[in-house]
């Protein structure tokens, strides 16, 4: 077995950029010798899509491959899968290069493949060029990663928590916070009209509001899906049953547990799992019903104790900010916005309905306080009330605000521990030398 070589296919990005980025200096710390590739440079290359241009980039990739021993890609999404050309040996299927090369390529969807970039990635004929047994995809979740398995049929699907570089995102110093709560949010949106009455209740009940927008729900399934009331019905109601995991995997369960919802609806469910852009688009119309909490939790906190909401304008939410609270929070400047509230807050959007996006470890390397909403996965990264602290409800989360707001050794004590067990468990070295180790050369 050889020793790993790496390539880093490093595409722009606000944020994506940096993931990149940070498993290449962990490559650097490790001592794994890497290398890497612009994708701009291919991009502007291969604009004019000149078949003589894409020969040059094959050639010149090749040479480099071979030069440098590289074993191993890795790249945001898609990246790197056909932006080389595809090559076809005899009768079998056009391969990417760098498999054909005999790399084996990692492929980190952080954004899921549902949506990313388009969703390019669940379409022919990048789905099907994805179905290459050298790619390995990395969902942050099993059930997303299971969801990609069955529908999109990718032989080599895993399941991967996030991570961060903490010597980038160091935590900030000598800012007093300003607000009990900050939230950094790029995608501030407004909460079904219906919703509105509930900022004022007390304990408003997650089901009842769920209940309240099933019909919205129902009526987009079945925009796309004609006759399928029964099908749909059944599968808000388990949802309901179970609002911690995802509609993805009540219908297709797990390795370890079985679906009774994909038993009673066979054949419905067969026939969305073979077209998986009907699917996808199905999921998003449940989601629906769902969706609701990222956006209405900090507006109905908002009422009861200071909020600021960053990255983009809270206004959609009638969260009154500062002009320039509404602009784009660069990613070497999250510390410092973080510093400026006592306590983060953070609930996931509807398509990460199970498992941890990467604000969690963000936040731990600001070295703030956590409240969270209740997500499956959670737990397996973080202790709760050690490390984190978790909410379903509205006087669940606002106790705990005021609590930890009239308390700074209690907020240094969660910040703490959240960043101590953050650069323990969950940097970029781990995951890395777990995956060299999963998939060696």
């Amino acid at each position: 077995m050889s020793s790993p070589r790496l390539l880093f296919l490093l595409n722009p990005g606000r944020q994506s950029r940096h993931y990149i980025q940070g498993l290449a200096r962990a490559a650097e710390r490790l001592r794994i010798p890497f290398a890497s590739l612009e994708m701009q440079d291919v991009w502007d290359r291969t604009a004019a899509n000149n078949p003589a241009a894409y020969e040059a980039i094959q050639t010149q990739l090749a040479n480099f491959i071979r030069t440098k021993g590289i074993t191993h890609a890795l790249g945001y999404a898609h990246n790197g899968v056909a932006d080389f050309g595809l090559i076809r040996n005899g009768q079998g299927p056009a391969r990417p290069v760098l498999t054909e090369l005999g790399v084996k390529h990692f492929l980190l969807w952080t954004d899921h493949p549902e949506w990313a970039a388009g969703a390019v990635g669940i379409q022919p004929p990048l789905r099907d060029i994805c179905r290459d047994p050298s790619l390995i995809h990395i969902l942050k979740s099993p059930a997303a990663a299971t969801e990609a398995s069955q529908i999109l049929n990718w032989p080599n699907v895993i399941s991967m928590p996030m991570a961060e570089d903490y010597d980038q995102l160091p935590p900030a110093t000598g800012i007093t916070p300003i607000h009990d709560v900050v939230a950094i949010m790029g995608d501030c949106q407004p909460f079904p009209q219906v919703l509105n009455q509930f900022l004022t209740h007390e304990d408003p009940d997650p089901q009842a509001l769920d209940q309240l927008l099933h019909p919205v729900a129902l009526d987009r399934f079945l925009s796309l899906n004609p006759d399928q009331t029964a099908l749909a019905k059944a599968w808000l109601e388990a949802k309901a049953v179970n609002p911690d995991r995802s509609f993805a995997s009540l219908a297709l369960g797990s390795p370890t547990r079985h679906s009774a919802l994909g038993t009673q609806h066979l054949p419905s469910l067969s026939h969305l799992r073979s077209n998986p852009q009907l699917w996808y688009s199905s999921i998003t119309a449940l989601r629906t019903a769902t969706a609701w909490r990222r956006f209405f939790w900090p507006a109905w906190l908002a009422r009861r104790v200071n909020v600021g909401i960053y990255g983009s304008s809270s206004a959609p939410m009638n969260i009154p900010h500062q002009p320039e609270a509404a602009n784009w929070v660069p990613y070497e400047q999250q510390p410092a916005i973080y510093a400026r509230g006592k306590m983060a807050l953070n609930t996931n959007a509807a398509h990460d309905e199970e498992g941890l996006t990467h604000k969690p470890f963000q936040i731990a390397a600001s070295n703030t306080p956590l409240l969270h909403h209740h997500t499956r996965g959670l737990s397996d990264c973080f202790i709760p009330t050690q490390e984190v602290l978790t909410f379903t409800r509205g006087p669940e989360l606002l106790d705990q605000v005021r609590s930890l707001s009239e308390s700074p050794s209690r907020r240094a004590f969660l910040a703490e521990a959240l960043h101590a067990r953050a650069r323990q468990d969950h940097t970029w070295d781990q995951r890395l030398q777990g995956l060299l180790s999963q998939f060696p050369h």
